[in-house]
Order: C-alpha cells, then sequence, then structure tokens
C-alpha cells in the first residue's frame, strides 16, 4: 500500500504543520499518518482529507489497484477496518 497523503500535500505546496492545522489534528498525527505509524486512520480524518484535496479514501490511501471503489459508508466504515487489520499485522512481522 502505497500512502499518497504526503504526495498531495507537497502538489499544494503545504508543509505537514499547515495541513495538519486545516485539519484540525497535531503535526505528531499529520506526521504518523504520513509515514503510516498511526494506530489506525480516523473516519473523520479520512473524510477531511478527502473533502480537501477532493480525492476519493482510494486516492488517499493509495490502493488504486482495488477494482472498485467505496461508495458508501458502510464500505468505508470496512476499508478503514480492513486497513487497520493490515496495520495490526505488519506490526507483528
Amino acid at each position: 500500500m502505497n500512502n499518497n497523503i504526503k504526495q498531495l500535500r507537497v502538489e499544494r505546496g503545504l508543509t505537514q504543520a499547515q495541513l495538519a492545522e486545516k485539519l484540525k489534528i497535531s503535526r505528531t498525527s499529520m506526521i504518523n499518518i504520513e509515514n503510516r505509524t498511526y494506530s489506525g486512520i480516523d473516519k473523520k480524518i479520512l473524510q477531511r482529507l478527502c473533502e480537501f484535496f477532493n480525492a476519493s479514501p482510494v486516492k488517499i490511501l493509495g490502493l488504486q489497484n482495488l477494482r472498485d471503489e467505496p461508495q458508501t459508508e458502510e464500505e468505508i466504515d470496512w476499508l478503514i477496518e480492513e486497513l487497520n487489520k493490515e496495520k495490526e499485522r505488519w506490526a507483528k512481522e
């Protein structure tokens, strides 16, 4: 999985601190999200990222190889749950 948040941020000419401020999160949280060291991306933060960058969760999270983008809130919830499970698997390796 490739996290596109940094690329999208840099394309907009923003620092991590500036994006964090716009998303109303700490700079530390922004760093952790970009570096995928977060304990699980919060649905509200993902929604803010999607709205700010005018992009789908699939684009934000770098999951373009999925056949179908999530369309409903339930599908997005499922995607976040799966990503959190994947993060737990990585942590055990």
